[in-house]
């Protein structure tokens, strides 16, 4: 049996996924900017590439700061979960 599906729903559905993606991506920012300590400049080029697990501790490695010079800055666990469920958020909004 065929059940059309509304166009209204097929529209709210995907505009409550994108509340909840830019609500996940936000409180993730949030966490780096507090958790790290990293200035505003280097969140806007922040991509989840720098997100990496070196020697067991969650860092933002090879971060480009003041000065053109490379850092990699641990960060608290706290704000590993955020940015993991940052990274699961964007993989389902790409399908």
């Amino acid at each position: 049996m065929n059940i059309p599906v509304s166009v209204g729903l097929i529209v709210l559905a995907l505009t409550i996924a994108g509340i909840v993606y830019k609500a996940v991506r936000d409180r993730a920012m949030l966490a780096v900017l507090m958790g790290a300590g990293i200035r505003r400049e280097e969140i806007c080029m922040l991509s989840l590439e720098h997100f990496r697990k070196v020697k067991g501790t969650w860092t933002l490695a090879d971060l480009i700061g003041k000065g053109n010079k490379a850092r990699t800055i641990p960060i608290g666990e706290w704000c590993a979960v955020l940015l993991q469920l940052r990274r699961m958020s964007s993989a389902q909004v790409r399908l």
